[in-house]
């Protein structure tokens, strides 16, 4: 059973390659029983000795067999850390496993290719056809609650906000954003521009689960503030936007900031989204999955602290993206001008924007 699969046509379709996935956690139990590997379930897990490291611990290991939940299929090695080295979700637990037994590092397609010789791929499992379902599906498992309704965030703000306009940020593109500067002084975010994050599961643009507000006072002790409840770590800004763009492209280019997105969105890049700093975790990298991204584009700060994150998500998502990083001169995007982009970004990564 663990003889190389190479010799299948490479698969071009990040729909299927969710189908695999939706498709191994359902059947993660034939696919330990292929592999001969020996685990016992504890409610919604299955537990055991590390089988990527070959480990003797018999609760050292857990991975979540539970595909109705969002965690379905991500696993823990608390010994050596395999989760650190391969991706924690499914595929990178039977990456890992196959590059062990067959001593070499299996390729993504590798695994991609074993899975399907163990089991039946259910096309039917998830309508990865239908990004409307796919989306709302997927919010229902995100549990992104509705703040409250675009037309009524934005009579609350004054829009364009003028801290951006007189940073020399286009107003056209404020207003097409909703970005505006609070102030009412009942209001959390009084004295800040806002930004309203739009629910991923809904593409009117309507539905909004979130506000993010920035000082405008150096002197502000909290520069950057979060409404009530909001998460994230579950969104991507600019996420609704981007989406066709990435869809067709298959590629996204990833930076830390929201005026960074808006920047590169006034230079013609509109496949861009932030991330709400330098970790891409995994909820935000099922958002990219469901823009069947292949090509990841890292634009973070000029920093220490970027740079740490861009080799950190190089490292976690080697195997399931392809990476490439651009040079600016600026500390970050934001701070760019349009023909700086323009000069210096864009003849980088023309061909995946």
């Amino acid at each position: 059973m663990l003889k190389e699969y190479t010799k299948k046509k490479k698969m071009d379709s990040r729909t299927k390659k969710t189908q695999i996935k939706m498709s191994a956690i359902l059947q993660i139990e034939k696919l330990m029983t292929a592999l001969d590997i020996d685990l016992f379930h504890s409610a919604d897990k299955m537990i055991g000795p590390c089988p990527v490291h070959g480990g003797d611990n018999p609760s050292g290991f857990n991975v979540n067999s539970d595909a109705e939940s969002q965690w379905g299929g991500a696993w823990f090695c608390n010994t050596q850390k395999c989760h650190e080295k391969f991706p924690n979700d499914i595929l990178g637990l039977i990456q890992g496993i196959l590059s062990r037994k067959m001593n070499k590092q299996v390729s993504f397609q590798e695994t991609l290719n074993y899975i399907e010789s163990v089991i039946s791929v259910d096309k039917t499992a998830i309508r990865v056809n239908n990004y409307d379902v796919v989306h709302q599906v997927f919010n229902k498992k995100q549990d992104n609650s509705i703040l409250c309704y675009r037309d009524r965030l934005l009579q609350t703000l004054i829009i364009p906000c003028p801290y951006f306009v007189k940073r020399g940020f286009s107003k056209e593109v404020l207003e097409e954003f909703g970005i505006g500067f609070c102030g009412d002084k009942t209001k959390p975010m009084y004295n800040r521009s806002v930004f309203p994050i739009f629910n991923p599961g809904n593409f009117d643009n309507n539905e909004i689960v979130g506000v993010v507000g920035r000082a405008i006072d150096d002197n502000t002790k909290e520069k950057w503030k979060f409404s009530k409840g909001f998460h994230a770590g579950k969104n991507l800004f600019g996420y609704n936007k981007a989406y066709e763009r990435m869809k067709k492209t298959g590629s996204v280019v990833l930076v830390e900031g929201q005026g960074d997105v808006i920047r590169l969105y006034e230079a013609g890049i509109l496949n861009c989204v932030g991330i709400f700093g330098c970790d891409l975790n995994q909820e935000q990298s099922i958002l990219l999955e469901r823009a069947s991204i292949d090509n990841i584009i890292l634009a973070l700060d000029n920093d220490k602290a970027g740079r740490q994150g861009r080799d950190k998500i190089i490292k976690q998502y080697k195997t399931m993206f392809n990476f490439k990083t651009v040079n600016f001169d600026k500390k970050d995007i934001g701070d760019s001008t349009v023909d700086q982009i323009k000069e210096q970004i864009i003849p980088q990564i023309k061909k995946y924007i």
